[in-house]
């Protein structure tokens, strides 16, 4: 029953972003009320609210859901794996996401990347990334994540690559593979990994 509900909870969230990313593309983030969406779900605004307490809740579901499935996978690692192979893994899995349901997220993108107002939780959800990885190089290396240039070039270094790669795929109008793209990004950077983190 608990995992009917939560099906049950997905599929309306889904829906809901499926009905604000349609009229912010037609009307404009700016333009378009939660009472706007509330009425084109089909949903008492409360409903919204509850799913979503911020209009730009909406445009960033996507990347919300794909902390959750870093952290899912970090927090399984395996015994012995090396750090960068389970970022590896953890880029992999939000990739696979993004290629399962891919329309939603390049709509989100350009509407995130083209509104000015959007720009502050834009950066705000890219440090959030920033702050993940160099916490978990920091405790890798027995370093402070604050003070220590190594966290910061680090995760600097990753998340930058990682968003190149999400710009080319989005430029590609998802034509191209999100999944083979992340595994060469990784591929690429590893040679790079013992250098950004030695003493």
């Amino acid at each position: 029953m608990a995992d009917l509900r939560e099906r049950r909870r997905r599929a309306t969230g889904a829906d809901l972003v499926s009905a604000a990313l349609v009229l912010f593309t037609e009307r404009g983030f700016d333009a378009t009320t939660m009472e706007d969406v509330a009425d084109a779900a089909g949903v008492s605004r409360r409903t919204l609210y509850r799913y979503f307490p911020r209009k730009d809740d909406l445009v960033f579901a996507a990347p919300a859901g794909w902390l959750g499935e870093w952290d899912a996978v970090i927090a399984d690692r395996r015994p012995q794996e090396p750090l960068y192979a389970v970022m590896r893994r953890g880029a992999r899995a939000v990739a696979q996401q993004i290629a399962a349901d891919p329309e939603p997220v390049l709509t989100s993108s350009r509407i995130s990347r083209t509104t000015p107002s959007l720009q502050p939780r834009l950066e705000a959800s890219n440090r959030e990334w920033r702050e993940r990885i160099a916490a978990l190089v920091g405790a890798e290396i027995g370093a402070d994540p604050a003070t220590d240039a190594r966290c910061t070039v680090t995760a600097g270094a990753i998340m930058g690559a990682i968003d190149g790669m999400l710009k080319a795929w989005t430029a590609s109008a998802g034509k191209r593979d999100p999944v083979k793209m992340t595994d060469d990004v990784m591929r690429r950077l590893e040679p790079a990994w013992p250098t950004l983190i030695e003493a």
